[in-house]
């Protein structure tokens, strides 16, 4: 049992940093902001810089997503997901 979950642990480990890799290299750096429905533009570079993925061993899932920033004033990321 404990190498099923070891074995399940290490795919969905390689497949969050896989994902994680083609998200980030999918954004551009550019000024405009992106299209509808197309990756975000990086026009600094944080959503890049804080993209990270996580193995949640209670729902045996991976969880890909940028971490929260500190910054109360700072809204990029809602603003991303929301347009």
């Amino acid at each position: 049992m404990s190498k099923t979950t070891a074995a399940e642990r290490r795919v969905l480990s390689k497949f969050g940093a896989f994902v994680r890799t083609s998200a980030r290299s999918s954004m551009r750096r550019r000024k405009k902001p992106s299209a509808p429905g197309q990756p975000p533009s990086a026009h600094v570079g944080l959503i890049k810089q804080f993209l990270f993925f996580v193995y949640d061993a209670a729902r045996k899932s991976v969880v890909i997503g940028p971490a929260k920033l500190n910054k109360p004033s700072d809204n990029a990321l809602e603003v991303l997901e929301s347009g």
